[in-house]
């Protein structure tokens, strides 16, 4: 079963004046804030234009860090439903762009010298079950970080990504489970982008050290750098009130509206596993523009921060969102490439999931960092790439780069619009299809075991049947082969669960994306 399940064939989400201000009604801003306005750029008039013609964006949140100047800024709202507005410390969930804090973290502790990013998995942690196929002594822990370890484990990645069904102790024992990447091009020492790095390293350190990843990374990024409204751990959000943006679709005739899958502190994980608000980001980005510096005060080393961001593993790849981004390396959690036309080098991880998705890249050179947040990973997605853009073309001095913010926008409501039709299209034939299972639905309910993968339930629900694994649930749909139903576990993202029975007609086995899960 894969980290992220079979997507919609049709889906490929990659994502003047000073202070314009239009009316409350388009999209909500919330005052003045506490950084110096940066010249030349209309960010909060170019947002509330996007947002009012986009419609379906429910809440964004934007930090700029520049030595002579900084920006920061929530936008919409938090919640379609108690249209909460997002306010500068509203926390936006930012997914993949957790790696690049964890990577420093650990960074750092290499640098003090309490671990060694060159030390063979089987020296660091000689006591952890790996097969012995792998050759853990041949892989760093810098093969982790740097995603060229060469090994797979996607029965972990979905326990702590998806399900949340783990313990330590079980996920100690996954280890075991791991497996090498067959294909040459992937093995050790070439770049293979998985979250199982990072989930790996996040578990050995956490033996090593006798403290959660979430503790590691609160004491060595978020205290030091002050962040108060940044945490790995759900709970605490919630059981501090802090304002949350909640996930929200915005394709499919349905939109925009709420989604019902939401991170808990069982699936928020080191590859993936924070949330940050935007007056926290500013002060994350100003460290790594200014190698570790904060308000002048050096919080971590210069040479911590940069040995982030040196291309250690080819990457050669490009991001395949709606605005390309060129990926020649990977750093510690950092993909570098040049930027457009005039080849800056860029620094950038962003991250995505079901109602979410996050821009976090900087300059170096040019001293410019932005990160953007949507509770949204559809229109929204390509929307703060859109906004990236234009901060960037502004700030190095494309004089066109106004309208080619504009362009993009028709350019992304169009595509919104006609991806909304295909999907309602799709669902429709979906609806027409005759149910292929031969038993009734009773036969099929029960509970089914996958000693990788965990548990799955499956209920009798108003004629048809509620699939469960873990913090996952959807209702089936009828499937297109015998003895099968679709299910979207993840929303707008499709996947076939077969039923096998035995020759008395009695249901025995169930199959997803290749994992069998045998019925108690």
């Amino acid at each position: 079963m894969r980290a992220h399940f079979v997507r919609y064939a049709i889906l490929a989400f990659a994502g003047g004046v000073l202070f314009h201000q239009t009316p409350a009604s388009l999209a909500q801003t919330n005052g003045p804030v506490a950084t110096s306005p940066i010249v030349g750029l209309d960010i909060e008039g170019k947002i509330n234009q996007a947002l009012a013609e986009l419609e379906v964006v429910q809440g964004l949140s934007i930090a700029i860090y520049t030595p002579q100047g900084s920006y920061v800024q929530g936008f919409g709202v938090t919640d379609i439903e108690t249209k909460e507005a997002v306010t500068k410390e509203t926390a936006f969930y930012i997914a993949s762009s957790t790696k690049s804090m964890f990577a420093l973290a650990m960074s750092v502790l290499h640098e003090r010298g309490e671990l060694d990013l060159d030390q063979s998995l089987s020296e660091f942690a000689p006591t952890a079950p790996f097969p012995r196929r792998i050759r853990a002594e041949k892989i760093k822990l810098r093969n982790l970080l740097t995603m060229s370890s060469g090994i797979k484990n996607s029965a972990y990645v979905h326990r702590v990504a998806l399900s949340g069904e783990h313990t330590p102790d079980l996920l100690w024992s996954l280890i075991g489970k791991t497996q090498l990447n067959q294909a040459r091009d992937i093995r050790l020492g070439h770049f293979r982008y998985t979250n199982w790095n990072y989930n790996l390293m996040a578990r050995l350190v956490e033996e090593k050290f006798e403290n959660s990843w979430q503790n590691i990374l609160a004491e060595e990024i978020f205290q030091k750098v002050g962040m108060t409204h940044a945490t790995a751990y759900m709970s605490q959000a919630q059981n501090e009130n802090w304002s949350l943006a909640r996930p929200h679709i915005t394709l499919g005739p349905d939109a925009p509206a709420r989604t019902y899958l939401e991170k808990t502190d069982t699936t928020m994980q080191s590859a993936g596993g924070v949330i940050m608000s935007a007056e926290d980001a500013v002060k994350w980005l100003e460290v790594l523009v200014e190698n570790g510096k904060l308000g002048g005060e050096q919080v971590f080393s210069t040479t911590a921060v940069q040995a982030t961001r040196q291309p250690l593993t080819v990457a050669d790849t490009v991001y395949s969102g709606r605005y390309p981004y060129i990926r020649d390396h990977y750093g510690l959690g950092w993909y570098i490439g040049p930027y457009g036309e005039d080849q800056h080098m860029l620094v950038h991880h962003f991250g995505g999931f079901s109602g979410a998705r996050a821009h976090v890249s900087y300059m170096p050179e040019q001293k410019i960092g932005v990160a953007i947040f949507v509770n949204d990973s559809g229109v929204g997605s390509g929307l703060i790439d859109l906004v990236a853009n234009y901060v960037y073309d502004t700030l190095i001095g494309h004089t066109d780069a106004a309208t080619v913010f504009e362009t993009g926008i028709d350019s992304l409501d169009d595509w919104g619009d006609d991806l909304t039709l295909r999907i309602d299209a799709l669902r429709a034939n979906i609806a027409t299809r005759e149910w292929s299972l031969n038993q009734p639905m009773g036969a099929y309910a029960g509970t089914y075991v996958n000693s990788e993968f965990g548990t799955i339930t499956v209920t009798v629900e108003s004629n048809t049947l509620r699939v469960i694994n873990g913090n996952l649930t959807a209702v089936a749909q009828a499937g297109t082969k015998p003895e099968t139903v679709r299910v979207e576990f993840i929303p707008l993202e499709g996947g076939t669960i077969s039923f096998k029975l035995d020759r008395h007609g009695n249901v025995k086995l169930l199959i997803y994306d290749r994992a069998k899960f045998r019925r108690q």
